[in-house]
């Protein structure tokens, strides 16, 4: 029995992440839309709209890479 809870649990991650990695596709990709389509906020704030819009792992990404010299 646990042999197959193993094997659900493999499968549920990887739906899981095939989504997660959708999703940002998504939104890298409608972003990447809106700017060829002439909507070109300055870089900073296309890149902060786009990591609040990728959601808070995103974002702690972003404060990450904020805060390296």
């Amino acid at each position: 029995m646990s042999k197959e809870n193993s094997r659900l649990n493999q499968l549920s991650a990887g739906i899981k992440g095939a989504l997660r990695i959708s999703q940002t596709f998504r939104i890298l990709a409608q972003t990447g839309f809106d700017w060829m389509m002439g909507d070109r906020p300055p870089t900073p704030t296309l890149l902060r709209q786009t990591f609040e819009r990728l959601g808070t792992t995103y974002i702690k990404l972003g404060q990450f890479i904020a805060s390296s010299p």
